[in-house]
């Protein structure tokens, strides 16, 4: 017997009978290298890559410049998460022959994996030079140039792909992101409209409905927009994976059809591993190791929420640490974050094993994700199972539906116990607020008028600071109606693109109010926002998608408030916040008791005087800016799950209580 008469037992896909033969002649001594490389390509059929990468590496001792076996040890790696190795193993093949594509190409996606995302760009590039008609160079370095945010170039890279192969889902999937990212929502309206003209009733491309109704949504296009939501929820219903559940939350839908969404997304995209990576047992006493991970540790809404709750936690019983899943940005939030906890690792550049690893080898007990199914989170790290407990908390207002999450914090009025069925988390039920607040932020004094922000004096301004994706045509109509109930009012609105801002003066117009009196906010840095929106007289919250930051912000401003709360977690936010402030009257359950409150505190200034009055005096003395006490309510919550888990038992609901306080 010979390799040779190996491999045509192999080519015929008799691999128990080629692997008998290769046994034997390594047994033997003969052509030793050749059979334990085709022993490596049997293990990778098998999908047994770490056989394989055995195999491969033996045959490497022998013939150490074969490029054929350099080639496929990295395949091997790269299908086993070693993507440092894997790197290394295509570098051996490309120093001795530069030339070789699938080597540069595959390069590039180790790279990737590893957040070194420059150096994959360059490789994706040299695929593209040696094979210009290579439709998945173009596609990964595409992604490459996303993840940079070089968005005009990703949108060429997706252009030349789309002409190579127009119908592939990943990459349609991936040029109606790049699309939104460059804030080209109608560019994006017409990819999706097309591929569901194209490919109807395909569940490969059902994803192009949840895009679709995104894209309207952030361009205030909102004809025809609710006949595809209802189609979307149908869709969800029967099972397919059709949208972002980030992006159903802004979405009118069901708690159920959230939870449904998201067990979707975490079994399509994140399956849990089988064994978790983490150790069972945790025999050390002392300090409970608790780590935060997040891609938002900089100038980002979430870090302005919790960065003061980073530096109260309590260092005798806890030890803090920070997964950082994107580098430095410079600000200088990140630098009062850094400083905040007693370890900060900047993971943006390892692998999903390599970070679940880092946990492990940190002995973390308790890891809680800031990110969910946000942007730049990394839900994958999380189904690795690198910690005993794992939570979500703050940034995704909702269920992940994802067995790889044990805890969700929350508060009573959010999550009802009613409520618990409808989240795959057990919920850590937090006496006030589960939003934490920054009581340390700066807001700029001195007179600013409201001239300088183009708004008139005089007049009667209501505001909504709330994301272009938040709006929509119900809650729009019930702001337009208070502007032609009140006079001489305006409305000021967080500026969006020109298409956004154009459309919205078009809905304005139709419901006869002058296209005028909407006042469009440009972005500005935190502490002029918050001196700035002092100028409003009144907020109006919205659904599906309630105010979340922009909440407390209106209320440390010393601006009331109006929300109407909704089924959902995302619906109930501001509700929870304006409980914790003292505020329940301001709470309505339904647009008509929305719109009347609204109305009455527009037109009865002594009685929006006094609220606002409230609103100062309440700042330094209420529950949601007690960020002291709202810290040790979270850790009495943390440690409950820690208990638990070290008592072997299994997670379960866990109330804080609405009414115990403890030392701040």
């Amino acid at each position: 017997m010979s390799v040779r008469s190996a491999e045509l037992l192999f080519q015929r896909g008799q691999y128990c009978n080629a692997q008998k033969v290769l046994e034997g002649l390594v047994q033997a001594g003969r052509s030793v290298g050749a059979a334990h490389r085709l022993l490596g390509f049997i293990a990778g059929r098998q999908l047994d890559f770490g056989r394989a990468v055995e195999q491969l590496r033996n045959s490497l001792h022998y013939e150490p410049g074969c490029l054929e076996t350099w080639y496929y040890l990295g395949v091997a790696l790269l299908r086993s998460d070693q993507h440092r190795a894997a790197a290394e193993a295509f570098g051996q093949v490309l120093l001795r022959n530069p030339d070789v594509f699938e080597a540069a190409h595959d390069l590039g996606l180790a790279l990737l994996a590893t957040g070194r995302t420059t150096e994959a760009l360059t490789h994706f590039e040299r695929a593209v030079h040696l094979r210009p008609d290579a439709f998945e160079a173009h596609l990964n370095r595409g992604a490459a140039c996303g993840k940079l945010r070089m968005y005009e170039q990703e949108l060429a890279c997706y252009e030349r792909a789309m002409a190579l192969q127009k119908s592939h889902p990943a990459l349609i999937m991936n040029y109606g992101t790049a699309l939104c990212q460059a804030r080209r929502f109608s560019d994006a309206v017409d990819l999706y409209e097309s591929t569901l003209r194209d490919h109807p009733g395909e569940a490969d491309f059902a994803f192009a409905r949840g895009g679709l109704c995104y894209a309207k949504a952030a361009i205030a296009d909102w004809q025809g927009l609710d006949e595809q939501v209802a189609l979307l929820r149908d869709e969800i219903r029967q099972g397919w994976v059709c949208v972002e559940p980030f992006a159903l939350l802004n979405l009118p839908s069901t708690p159920k059809e959230q939870l449904q969404a998201g067990r979707l997304h975490a079994a399509s995209l994140y399956p849990m591993a089988p064994q978790p990576l983490h150790a069972i047992e945790r025999k050390r006493e002392g300090r409970i190791r608790l780590a935060y991970m997040s891609a938002d540790f900089g100038k980002h809404a979430t870090s302005y929420l919790i960065a003061e709750v980073f530096e109260r936690h309590d260092r005798e019983r806890f030890e803090i640490t920070a997964i950082s899943l994107r580098r430095s940005d410079g600000s200088a939030m990140r630098q009062r974050l850094e400083r905040a906890f007693d370890r900060f690792i900047d993971a943006h550049e390892l692998s999903d094993m390599e970070a679940a690893q880092a946990i492990v080898d940190l002995e973390i007990d308790i890891l809680v994700d800031l990110g969910g199914y946000t942007y730049g989170a990394r839900p994958s790290v999380l189904a690795l199972r690198p910690a005993p407990v794992q939570i979500s908390y703050l940034c995704f207002p909702g269920t992940l539906g994802a067995p790889f999450i044990d805890y969700l914090v929350a508060d009573a009025f959010l999550v009802s116990e009613a409520a618990h069925e409808d989240f795959s988390e057990k919920i850590i039920c937090l006496p006030h607020s589960y939003q934490p607040n920054d009581s340390r932020r700066t807001m700029i004094s001195g007179p600013m008028s409201r001239t300088a922000v183009g708004l008139p004096e005089g007049a009667f301004v209501f505001c909504n600071f709330n994301g272009s994706q938040k709006l929509n045509a119900q809650f729009f109509g019930i702001w337009a109606r208070l502007l032609n109930q009140v006079d001489n009012s305006v409305f000021w609105l967080r500026s969006g693109s020109d298409l956004y801002n154009d459309n919205l003066r078009s809905w304005a117009r139709e419901h006869g109010v002058d296209s005028g009196r909407l006042v469009f906010a440009p972005w500005v840095e935190q502490e002029t926002h918050l001196r700035r929106l002092q100028l409003a007289d009144l907020c109006l919250d919205n659904l599906p998608y309630n105010a979340h930051t922009t909440a407390s912000d209106a209320l440390w401003a010393g601006v009331p408030l109006v929300t109407c709360a909704g089924p959902t977690f995302a619906g109930r936010v501001a509700g929870s916040v304006l409980t914790a402030a003292g505020f329940p009257q301001l709470i309505t359950d339904s647009p008509f008791a929305y719109e009347a409150l609204a109305l009455a505190l527009a037109t009865d200034p002594s009685r929006l005087a006094a609220l606002r009055a409230e609103l100062a005096a309440a700042r330094d003395t209420c529950t949601l800016f007690d960020t002291g006490q709202y810290t040790r309510h979270l850790e009495q919550g943390f440690t409950a799950a820690w208990e638990r888990c070290r008592a072997n038992l299994a997670p379960d609901h866990i109330d804080i209580g609405r009414t115990r306080r403890v030392p701040a």
